[in-house]
């Protein structure tokens, strides 16, 4: 194998490829990359052990097909640091030889009987049997993803609720104490996808982000790139018609809050929130506004609103509202409230409910879904 590629399109394509890196140690496959000639093009391919993820595109000059696997590391921060025009990649018996400021020679990753490695790109050519499942554009996906990871699960102790629920009716993501439903259709079918997949997908910067279903395996394409995952098994056990029911339920009042000044006010009172205080943040709705505090008296402010207030007091994570707020696009916050178990936050496409504290301090995780 020979060819030529601008270094400017390999960088572009290994910034990309080195995302889907694993790193690993106890999985060796994790920690390298494959380098793959098909059709004419090349192919970056690199694993987390779960998903794959391909990055291709078109060399200047290119003889011979070949696949075989090299360190991730050392390639990619090679080809990072390189200023030559072109670089240059020559196979030669078992190292790739790479051109550019100077040569340089890699050994090419072998298994334990010596056999070469390959990781094989993620493709959909040649498949029987494929389900085009819908696409959406790029931009919307993205935005949808950054306003779902806000309330996903990060350990899997929540391990259902670790993964982005799709629909007929949408997005969502949820943990015990808060949700997000997006009202943006990518597939009819239902679907349960993990967020490191979901977060590979986001770097397809095409017009459209195509989703494609392959016996229980997932595919993601786009220009230049594709991605290739499980689905996530607990599907039948993600509890998404008591999500609905909860996202679409009745509140008694709603107020319109500056989110500059809200955000100000959490990050002043915030820094008198103690190590015990489970993030507890105190919000009482009075006819003057709204009265933000921490739980022991130390910090509060009042926060003008126009227009009548309806009273009531709930007790709220600092942290997850923030994290709200910070994907939130509008300058007034639309909040609901009034429940006694969650307020309710909307803008644009989408709902985000947060589950309240209990006086105890405590979250109520069984009134929020």
């Amino acid at each position: 194998m020979q060819l030529k590629i601008k270094t400017a399109v390999l960088q572009d394509m290994m910034n990309k490829a080195v995302k889907g890196v694993g790193n690993d140690k106890a999985m060796p496959l994790t920690q390298l990359m494959g380098v793959e000639v098909d059709d004419g093009y090349l192919c970056l391919t690199t694993t987390d052990g779960e998903n794959f993820l391909t990055v291709f595109d078109k060399p200047e000059e290119v003889v011979d097909p070949a696949a075989f696997c090299v360190s991730a590391d050392m390639f990619s921060k090679l080809v990072l640091k390189t200023t030559s025009e072109f670089i240059n990649l020559t196979l030669e018996k078992n190292v790739l030889k790479v051109k550019g400021n100077g040569t340089y020679t890699f050994p090419l990753s072998s298994d334990e009987e010596g056999d070469l490695v390959s990781i094989p790109h993620v493709t959909l050519k040649g498949l029987q049997g494929v389900e085009e499942l819908g696409e959406i554009d790029a931009k919307d996906f993205k935005e949808i993803y950054s306003i779902g990871k806000t309330t996903i699960a990060t350990n899997n102790a929540e391990r259902v609720f670790t993964g982005f629920y799709l629909d007929k009716n949408g997005v969502v993501t949820a943990t015990a104490a808060k949700a997000t439903f997006t009202k943006k259709v990518i597939t009819q079918k239902p679907l349960l996808l993990s967020n490191a997949l979901m977060a590979l997908a986001t770097l397809i910067n095409s017009e459209k982000v195509k989703f494609h279903l392959f016996e229980n395996k997932l595919v993601i394409t786009g220009k230049g790139l594709a991605v290739c995952g499980v689905c996530m098994p607990e599907l039948d056990d993600y509890p998404i018609e008591s999500i609905s029911e909860f996202v679409a339920s009745e509140f008694k009042s709603n107020v319109k809050l500056n989110k500059t000044a809200l955000t100000n006010v959490l990050d002043r009172v915030g820094l008198f929130i103690g190590a015990y205080d489970k993030n507890g943040v105190s919000f009482n709705f009075g006819e003057n506004g709204v009265i933000v505090a921490d739980l022991h008296g130390a910090a509060s402010e009042l926060l003008k609103t126009e227009g009548k207030v309806d009273p009531f007091a709930v007790t709220l994570d600092i942290q997850s509202l923030r994290d709200m707020l910070s994907v939130n696009p509008d300058d007034a916050v639309s909040l609901d409230y009034g429940k006694p178990e969650a307020v309710r936050v909307s803008f644009g496409n989408t709902v985000q409910v947060l589950s309240t504290q209990l006086e105890e301090n405590e979250v109520s995780p069984e009134a929020a879904i």
